[in-house]
């Protein structure tokens, strides 16, 4: 009994200290959640500006493109408001316009599936006979290699060259 309270009584007083130290390593929650709140609120910051940039981008397209359906006329500028002309005996009617028909999208392009003629006829090989016949005699005598002298006499000068008794 006296000797396992010497074995012991290291261990407790090592525990009894490691427990003493109440000091955390590291930083707190409430720092460590403050950080992550940092962080998270950089991110949306820019995934915001990114989504502002792209929606700006989209309607500039949008905009190029209506002024191009429209005849490539630039915007007509405000004019300050001018006292009334005298009306004429026959307005001036100016012709619309035709208007531009979009570009024709092209036609998709099929897809093509390279694999598709794989189990089909043997995908494209033909077998003859002979095909058949030598890979039948792989298999005969259950596919044993049959042995000859020659075979056994390398076999054993082998293992007599590599150290076997």
């Amino acid at each position: 009994m006296k000797k396992l309270q010497y074995i012991l009584a290291p261990f407790i007083a090592a525990a009894v200290l490691v427990a003493c130290n109440t000091q955390p390593a590291g930083p707190t929650e409430a720092e460590l959640s403050a950080q992550v709140e940092a962080k998270v609120d950089d991110v949306k910051a820019k995934l915001k500006a990114d989504c502002d940039a792209n929606l700006m981008n989209a309607a500039t397209a949008i905009k190029d493109s209506t002024i191009m359906s429209m005849g490539s006329k630039p915007a007509a500028a405000a004019k300050p408001a001018q006292a009334p002309a005298k009306p004429t005996t026959k307005p001036a009617i100016k012709p619309a316009p035709a208007p531009v028909k979009p570009a024709p999208a092209p036609a998709p392009t099929p897809v093509v599936d390279k694999k598709k003629d794989r189990f089909d006829n043997n995908g494209g090989k033909t077998v003859t006979a002979e095909d058949t016949k030598a890979k039948g005699d792989r298999f005969d005598n259950n596919g044993a290699k049959p042995v000859t002298p020659e075979d056994t006499k390398r076999k054993a000068d082998r293992f007599n060259k590599n150290g076997g008794n």
